[in-house]
């Protein structure tokens, strides 16, 4: 997994959960980061997930792939 990839990744989800109520603030973080928006950012993305699928209960993995889907 591409470490730079994954701290965008990490700083995109805590924009997102500290900012629910401003979208604004992660859409700018988006823009700025457009251009790292890539094929690696998904491969990353994806592997980050199923790590967290893999790591999660049973509960929270039905959720996440119920929210998934």
């Amino acid at each position: 997994m591409n470490d730079a990839y994954l701290q965008l990744l990490l700083k995109i989800l805590k924009a997102i959960a500290e900012n629910r109520d401003n979208p604004e603030a992660v859409y700018r973080l988006l823009e700025e980061n457009s251009d790292k928006l890539d094929q690696t950012f998904i491969l990353t993305l994806q592997e980050w997930a199923k790590e967290q699928l893999q790591d999660a209960d049973p509960d929270q993995s039905n959720c996440i792939k119920f929210i998934k889907s």
